[in-house]
């Protein structure tokens, strides 16, 4: 070979060491990092999101720009995540549904495919119904309506083969027959029960305080072992014997293969954005609980993983997921 071919190769060979070098010596971030919400506008994820994104600019000095991709339970948002590099500028916020769903088999993804940086919510499934629906002012008119009319009432859910539907056909399995209906996009949900379309509403009561506050929805049941302190006068289901102490959870995950560095970087970030005023104010408004709310990152995906199981014990049960 001549020698100025050698020459020409080896600067070449020399260039790229170098440009890999400078990338790896690369300070993350040094760009925006997107950031995907798999549920639409004024949903209880987006409103989280919104005020987090903010929290988490202030500590890594980049600006997170939020997209909102909805559909099939968060899994689009999850899909739009997956087919770009793992390298940390690409980060979703998700609910639990996306995970019941990997449960049931009922998504495409697996679990192994992310890594969850936090959980930023976690609180108890609701059941609601029209403020002003003078058939119903407590659970058991709710309940005993329901008995003698199976199938009559309607509620209103986020999507099949998630949460919601648990909730929905554990009444059943207890003689308390509804009629799902299920809407994808949450504002729609909300204003189908504000509208009377629908009789009832599965949903966490944070998402929806302000419908609550302002005497347009009222919480009839929480799915809880005891009452909340905020709503002393709505039952549990455990008072009624419908033991189900099921939560719904949302948080932050990134395609997995993201290097350990970037997500420490994502999660301390995460953790000062969690416990800044503004989010911790937010968290009041939502009756959650802060210090049950937040995981250690090791703790988290131990905790996704037991999860996992719970959801496949009760999709079993249920008669839900891939058949």
């Amino acid at each position: 070979m001549p020698k100025g071919k050698i020459i020409i190769g080896t600067v070449t060979i020399l260039l790229l060491i170098l440009a890999s070098s400078a990338i790896a010596a690369e300070k993350y971030p040094s760009r925006p990092i997107d950031f995907i919400i798999g549920f639409g506008v004024g949903g209880g994820a987006d409103q989280m999101a919104r005020i987090l994104g903010p929290e988490m600019t202030k500590v890594l000095g980049v600006q997170l720009p939020i997209t909102n991709i909805s559909g099939a339970g968060g899994d689009v948002g999850l899909s739009r995540m997956l087919s770009v590099r793992a390298d940390g500028y690409t980060m979703a916020f998700q609910n639990s549904n996306s995970v019941t769903n990997m449960a049931l088999g009922t998504s495409p993804f697996k679990l192994d495919q992310f890594t969850y940086i936090a959980r930023a919510h976690l609180s108890d499934f609701w059941l609601f119904v029209n403020y002003n629906d003078q058939r119903f002012k407590t659970w058991k008119d709710v309940a005993e309506f329901a008995k003698k009319n199976p199938g009559k009432l309607s509620v209103a859910v986020e999507g099949l083969g998630g949460g919601d539907e648990i909730i929905v056909r554990f009444l059943a399995d207890n003689g308390i027959k509804l009629r799902i209906v299920p809407y994808g996009d949450p504002a729609k949900r909300y204003m189908a029960l504000v509208g009377k379309h629908e009789d009832l509403m599965v949903e966490q009561i944070g998402d929806v305080i302000s419908f609550v506050q302002n005497k347009q929805i009222r919480p009839v049941l929480v799915f809880a072992k005891k009452r909340a302190k905020e709503f002393p006068d709505v039952a549990c289901s455990y008072e009624n014997g419908l033991k189900l102490d099921f939560k719904q959870w949302r948080g932050f995950l990134v395609k997995a293969g993201t290097p350990p560095a970037v997500v420490k970087t994502l999660y301390e970030a995460m953790k000062k954005a969690y416990w800044s005023p503004a989010y911790q104010k937010a968290l009041k408004e939502w009756l959650v609980d802060p210090q049950e709310t937040w995981l250690e990152l090791d703790a988290l995906n131990g905790y996704v993983k037991d999860y996992v199981k719970e959801i496949a014990a009760l999709g079993k049960k249920y008669g839900l997921g891939k058949k």
